[in-house]
């Protein structure tokens, strides 16, 4: 369901009723308004080794965060009802207080997952990728999330609408930081390395010319960050 007319930073009371079941009252925060200070919690690959996923989830719900980005592989197997029970069984402390964007990790289309991740995770659209590539304003950031399967699939509807999204931060209001998440990143000294996908499609030369200021990546289960050519990057 949409919830529109939110006051922006305002705490929201919710409980949903499902039948005879209900769960217990949540809160959540709405979107800061355009320009304001804006906070969010990053993870990815969260499709094994459950424990440590809990204790990630446990350190970060005191955090005051505006919203949450998962840089994908959230399960084992997109098509798998029994993965999705147990990311949910973890991470439900997180979704149910947070506003979330997930990139698709090319885990989550096993089996052909998609469709069940589409299914499950209502997320924004664009018009070549429904619920898996899109851009989003939260407060000072403009959130662009790129799906690695797209590229060299979507040909030129993939870096048109890129290039749109990130031409325009510049001139929305109170967008101060652009910010891309994408499963297999740019950059990265992991087993897997840099997507050769994005640098044969052109992506990062797009993000470089239009000023992106972070990318977020995960693919390589560790953690690394730095500055490339002017353009910051984390593997999470």
């Amino acid at each position: 369901m949409t919830l529109p007319g939110l006051t922006p930073g305002a705490t929201v009371r919710y409980r949903v009723l499902a039948g005879t079941a209900h769960h217990r009252v949540a809160t959540f925060t709405a979107p800061p308004a355009a320009g304001e200070p804006t906070r969010f919690i990053v993870l990815g690959d969260t499709r094994t080794m459950h424990v440590a996923h809990r204790s990630v989830v446990e350190s970060a719900v005191p955090w005051m965060s505006h919203f949450l980005v998962n840089t994908g592989d959230l399960v084992t197997r997109g098509d798998s009802e029994a993965e999705w029970d147990a990311f949910f069984a973890v991470e439900r402390p997180l979704l149910a207080t947070r506003i979330s964007y997930h990139a698709v990790g090319n885990h989550d289309r096993a089996g052909g997952g998609l469709a069940a991740f589409r299914r499950i995770l209502v997320q924004p659209s664009s018009a070549h990728a429904p619920e898996s590539e899109f851009a989003v304003d939260v407060g000072s950031v403009r959130l662009v999330v790129i799906d690695n399967g797209m590229t060299g699939t979507a040909g030129t509807e993939q870096k048109e609408w890129l290039e749109e999204v990130l031409a325009t931060a510049g001139a929305a209001p109170g967008i101060r930081h652009v910010i891309v998440a994408v499963h297999h990143g740019i950059h990265s000294n992991g087993p897997h390395g840099p997507s050769k996908a994005l640098w044969s499609a052109g992506i990062p030369a797009i993000m470089k010319m239009h000023g992106v200021d972070l990318v977020l990546a995960g693919h390589d289960h560790g953690y690394e960050r730095g500055v490339v050519e002017g353009i910051r990057y984390m593997v999470t």
